[in-house]
């Protein structure tokens, strides 16, 4: 995977957030994985006013998005991302999500997510697919 891809997780269940990163590095991608535990503190990423992460112009990112988070819901910060012109509009967006409540997934395609996986992760290769489109999007 090209090393200039950024991985954001934005996930607040730290068990959640290592699955997930234990799964790329056991896929081999070695990318930069940048966790927000909370949306507000990816907002701030994305808003270039993130005190421990900085948003580099020459980097692209993708990012693994939980819905029900603390602070901003992931629903608000895809919503935000889509909207936005500060170039963001076409990031690809994973969601993981404990939730399979078919207006969540409705929503969230409509919003322009490029993939949908429900969680605990019952095989990796959901997520690894997932991430490997979303790639092919960056």
């Amino acid at each position: 995977m090209d090393q200039d891809i950024v991985i954001l997780i934005a996930e607040d269940n730290r068990g959640h957030f290592v699955l997930a990163r234990n799964y790329l590095r056991k896929a081999g991608i070695d990318n930069e994985i940048i966790w927000f535990t909370d949306g507000q503190q990816a907002l701030d990423f994305f808003c270039d006013r993130n005190d421990q992460h900085q948003r580099l112009d020459d980097r692209r990112y993708i990012l693994l998005l939980d819905i029900r988070m603390p602070k901003v819901s992931g629903l608000e910060l895809l919503d935000w991302i889509r909207a936005s012109g500060n170039g963001f509009k076409g990031t690809p967006v994973i969601i993981v999500s404990t939730s399979d409540a078919p207006q969540s997934v409705k929503r969230c395609m409509e919003l322009g997510c490029v993939a949908y996986i429900v969680k605990p992760f019952h095989r990796d290769e959901s997520l690894m697919e997932a991430v490997n489109n979303a790639c092919l999007a960056v």
